[in-house]
């Protein structure tokens, strides 16, 4: 859906062209159709429809640019004038509109294996009318870019329900149907405190709860005994690192963005801890970072992926007392990072209660931020956008 010309930007074009798949095209804007009709006449296991998805039939105003064809074409006027068109470069057609059903009718298909959405501003209303079913696709890709937090927040709910797991792209969602329903499934509830829809979430999540049995077990089996780690907090000081692991090595860690995750200042310093970091100014200066896991692909942290090994496991232990480790999904980090894979490590979740009283300790504050000072200025900044109080403020607001 959104197929443009068949070429541009498309995300599926090598699937298309390297394998005999039977498929429907549909893109809405009409002098872009030729062009994909130019593209694929030689392929008769094609069916494209020149038309738009919606949730009925019938016809729709749709809006396009006048000289230029351009992939951002919407039934939203002010998607093109946020793209930098003015009002006089935007013209208005009439097109079809087809539901997801009648365009599977029209190709003579009852169901199919991959749905691809890319329809600029109006995904959410595609992806909805999707009657999952039906047509229980097993990869559906979309992109999660423009949609609302709430209404992304629904539809990974829902897809979720059907059985779906997610890996998430830069711009793109993969939701993937498992065929066989997972026994432990962790319900999840987003931070109120963080103003966030406080609605619970089911999330396939592979976790250990402190104090992690059966952790060796599973890194012996799956990681040759090491521990691949997403650290957020002041594991990103090596100084600090090495007190209790001495076999950390920080030239060894390289910045990545662990998505579903929201960092938090509301993990309360063990006594151990302050007695190490010195007493805060008030009672109340006292917490350390921790995160949740919300599964939701516009949630992301800056921070280090490290291999911790087999022998520094048990001071790592002792270092984190209380917290659980859950796998999450790593990108790399920074605008110039040309690796888009996606990778698992463990990220420290802490379960407590968010007491929006807490405020950051000052020392354990300057821990973290020289240690992602030491990736670099932008990397720290990153740090400070992505960090929130428990009482909901950013990290950087606190800081002003």
């Amino acid at each position: 859906v959104g197929a443009f010309d068949g070429e541009e930007g498309d995300a599926i074009v090598h699937l298309i062209e390297n394998y005999p798949a039977r498929g429907v095209l549909v893109e809405p804007q009409p002098r872009v159709f030729a062009r994909l009709c130019k593209r694929h006449e030689r392929r008769n296991d094609l069916t494209l429809v020149n038309a738009a998805i919606d949730s009925e039939g019938g016809s729709r105003p749709f809006y396009l640019a006048k000289d230029a064809d351009v992939q951002f074409a919407s039934f939203d006027r002010g998607h093109l004038l946020r793209h930098g068109l003015n009002h006089n470069e935007i013209e208005v057609v009439d097109v079809e509109c087809l539901t997801i059903n009648d365009v599977l009718d029209r190709a003579g298909m009852e169901s199919v294996d991959l749905v691809q959405v890319d329809a600029e501003g109006h995904d959410y209303a595609i992806l909805r009318s999707i009657d999952l079913e039906r047509v229980a696709p097993r990869v559906i890709r979309f992109e999660h870019r423009h949609f609302d937090r709430g209404d992304l927040t629904e539809w990974v709910d829902t897809l979720a329900e059907h059985n779906y797991r997610f890996l998430t792209e830069k711009l793109d969602v993969l939701a993937i149907r498992s065929e066989v329903e997972e026994p432990a499934i962790l319900k999840m509830e987003r931070p109120a405190a963080l103003g966030e829809p406080a609605q619970s979430r089911r999330a396939r999540l592979l976790s250990f709860d402190y104090p992690w049995a059966g952790l060796e077990d599973h890194l012996a089996a799956h990681h040759n005994g090491r521990l691949p780690l997403f650290a957020y907090g002041s594991l990103l000081n090596a100084a600090s690192a090495v007190r209790t692991m001495p076999g950390w090595r920080g030239e060894e860690c390289r910045p990545a963005n662990a998505v579903g995750l929201v960092r938090v200042f509301n993990y309360p310093l063990t006594p151990d801890a302050i007695e190490r970091y010195g007493p805060g100014p008030t009672p109340q200066h006292v917490a350390a970072l921790g995160v949740r896991a919300t599964g939701l692909p516009t949630d992301r942290v800056n921070g280090l992926v490290y291999s911790l090994a087999a022998e520094d496991l048990e001071g790592f232990r002792q270092r984190e007392t209380g917290y659980r480790l859950t796998e999450v999904s790593i990108t790399p980090w920074g605008e110039g990072a040309s690796d888009n894979s996606i990778s698992k490590a463990f990220a420290l979740e802490y379960l407590g209660p968010d007491d929006p009283a807490l405020l950051p300790h000052p020392e354990y504050l300057v821990v973290c931020r020289e240690g992602a000072a030491s990736f670099g200025e932008s990397f720290r900044d990153d740090f400070d956008r992505t960090t929130f109080l428990a009482d909901g403020r950013r990290l950087i607001d606190y800081l002003s």
